[in-house]
C-alpha cells in the first residue's frame, strides 16, 4: 500500500476528525518528524493530551473551541 511509516510523515491533515477526551485517534508520539498538523473542525478543547512532537512547527486549528 501507499501508507507511510509515521517516522516519514512530515505533514498530517486531520480536518474534521473526531477527538475523544482531547486525544485524536491515530495521532501518536511515533510521528517524530511531523512538522505541520492541521486540526480544523476537530473540536479539541486543549492540546494538553496531544502527543509531544518535537519537530512540530505549525498547527492549524481554526473553527475549534480552545481553552487558553
Amino acid at each position: 500500500g501507499s501508507s507511510k511509516s509515521p517516522l516519514h510523515v512530515r505533514e498530517l491533515v486531520l480536518d474534521n476528525c473526531r477527538s475523544n477526551e482531547g486525544k485524536i485517534e491515530g495521532l501518536t508520539a511515533e510521528f517524530v518528524n511531523l512538522e505541520f498538523l492541521s486540526l480544523i473542525n476537530v473540536g479539541l478543547l486543549s492540546v494538553s493530551n496531544l502527543p509531544k512532537l518535537g519537530k512540530l512547527k505549525k498547527v492549524t486549528r481554526q473553527q475549534n473551541l480552545w481553552q487558553p
